[in-house]
């Protein structure tokens, strides 16, 4: 996981700060999609479609705009659809 510390503006005292979770370039991206597709298999989290090797995104289960991270235990394997669909939004 990459983070990236930063002062909050917002923040009540001088020198509070707070972490932002960084995407991670494509290569450790595409071995933590090994690493997925080896778990779960060709197969959407949300709505259990068949994926092939083109149709096939990872989804973060907790978003990163919302405090997620890019452990894999936050990554899920999703089709097109399911992924942009649930854009930023938290599991309900």
């Amino acid at each position: 996981m990459i983070n990236q510390t930063i002062a909050n503006p917002e923040a009540p005292c001088i020198g509070q700060t707070f972490t932002r979770t960084k995407r991670l370039p494509p290569q450790q991206m595409r071995y933590r999609k090994k690493l997925l597709i080896e778990r779960y298999g060709y197969c959407c989290f949300w709505c259990s479609c068949d994926l092939t090797p083109l149709t096939i995104t990872i989804d973060h289960y907790i978003p990163l705009s919302k405090g997620g991270s890019n452990e894999l235990k936050n990554l899920r394997l999703a089709c097109l659809p399911c992924n942009q669909r649930r854009g930023d939004s938290l599991p309900t």
